[in-house]
């Protein structure tokens, strides 16, 4: 099963890259549905503690995310909600993060390795590390905001031991707090 996932996510990821020639909104599009499959693929049987599939944790925060950048320029959107979709992906899966900067267009890779915890790394110092990006890229500041709605959906979809509410009241303020229900 698990070897299967990953010669599946492989295929994906090694082959040609998301032709950047054609029409803006083609290329957009095509990079929302890859992140799709991809993140589809290695999520595949994979379940919280809640026994809930983590696809579904990924498709609210997609679907949080969408919502956000509404006004966003249609490529820009859609390399937030491609980034959106892989977020969890090198943690979560055998997928290397050069294959995401080979296969998707420029910016989707930035986002995801920000996203991305290096193991040396504290949670606390993780959260600090995406809070102090440098603002001024705007692939930063769309990093920030999908971390804020996995951390949003994370303490506000379930019950959580109350440490694991602790820290993500932290890095939610570290990272300025956004109220995500409603929108």
């Amino acid at each position: 099963m698990i070897s299967d996932r990953i010669a599946r996510s492989q295929i994906i990821l090694s082959g040609p890259a998301i032709d950047q020639t054609g029409a803006g909104w083609a290329i957009a599009e095509r990079s929302m549905q890859v992140a799709l499959e991809l993140a589809s693929i290695v999520h595949e049987g994979q379940v919280d503690k809640a026994d809930e599939p983590i696809i579904n944790h990924v498709a609210r925060v997609v679907d949080a995310v969408s919502k956000q950048v509404r006004g966003m320029e249609y490529r820009d959107r859609a390399i937030a909600v491609s980034a959106a979709w892989l977020h969890d992906t090198v943690e979560d899966g055998d997928v290397d993060i050069w294959a995401i900067d080979h296969v998707f267009p420029a910016g989707v890779g930035i986002i995801v390795r920000l996203l991305t915890r290096n193991p040396e790394d504290t949670y606390a110092e993780y959260i600090s590390k995406i809070a102090k990006a440098d603002a001024s890229i705007s692939y930063y500041d769309t990093a920030r905001l999908i971390k804020r709605a996995d951390l949003f959906d994370n303490r506000f979809r379930g019950k959580l031991p109350a440490s694991m509410e602790q820290r993500y009241d932290r890095a939610l303020e570290v990272l300025g707090r956004n109220d995500w229900r409603g929108r």
